[in-house]
């Protein structure tokens, strides 16, 4: 659900230092050249995939790719809420990228050694 990204950026980092505003902390990352690669089937829903006991990620999302596509969604989210300060690549401005890997579940070895993967490595 693009409406619904999972506030990662905005509430975890606001807890790891004790300031009130994390916009350059923020603006540090966002500023990085970062590439987020994930499987087009990598879509099996929690089970065995679940970290720790608090079973904590099942509330951003219901598998990996789609957790992804919330934590994407929500660097681009607060990246227009500081007025962004990422990178800007012609009229479009983004932060970092990413990029699904079509016919390939959680593995990261077909990932690293699919033309996206070569790609966000070697340029």
């Amino acid at each position: 659900n693009e409406e619904v990204p999972a506030p990662y950026i905005i509430n975890n980092v606001q807890k790891l230092i004790d300031q009130g505003d994390n916009s350059e902390l923020f603006c540090r990352y966002a500023s990085r050249d970062i590439v987020y690669l994930s499987g087009q089937r990598d879509i099996e829903t929690l089970g065995s995939q679940i970290c720790g006991q608090g079973k904590e990620d099942g509330y951003q999302g219901p598998s990996r790719r789609e957790r992804s596509e919330r934590f994407f969604a929500s660097l681009q989210l607060r990246g227009r809420e500081v007025e962004f300060c990422g990178r800007s690549g012609g009229e479009t401005t983004q932060v970092h990228d990413r990029h699904v890997v079509k016919n390939v579940g959680h593995d990261h070895g077909l990932i690293f050694q699919s033309q996206e993967g070569m790609q966000a490595m070697f340029g």
